[in-house]
């Protein structure tokens, strides 16, 4: 299912194979540090993971996607992924990257084709 009053930029993924399409704001993302902060997770850069599950989590419950309380909705969670970030693989091999060499000079290598192991 998806929330379709705006564009999504978040999916999740459940344990049962369903996804959501759902779009965060930083309406989820404040009211997740909220919640962290009251609940004792620590900085952001301490619990990460936990506050962009958190975000998700709002927007699924505001519209409608779930009913669970944030801890069981979690666990029926395999993934959170930020879909702008699905292109990414694909378009990195199109791009030149600049690269600062010791002698100061700047090289540019790519673009790369698709396929091209990076490691």
């Amino acid at each position: 299912m998806s929330d379709t009053t705006i564009p999504a930029n978040t999916r999740v993924r459940y344990t049962d194979g369903h996804t959501d399409e759902i779009m965060v704001t930083m309406f989820q993302r404040t009211a997740a540090e909220t919640y962290g902060k009251a609940h004792g997770w620590g900085s952001l850069m301490e619990a990460a993971v936990k506050f962009n599950a958190y975000s998700a989590y709002m927007r699924c419950r505001q519209t409608s996607l779930t009913d669970l309380p944030f801890d069981r909705w979690l666990a029926t969670v395999v993934s959170i992924e930020d879909m702008a970030n699905d292109n990414d693989a694909v378009d990195m091999f199109d791009t030149p990257v600049a690269v600062n060499v010791s002698d100061g000079e700047e090289e540019t290598f790519g673009p790369f084709p698709a396929g091209t192991p990076t490691a």
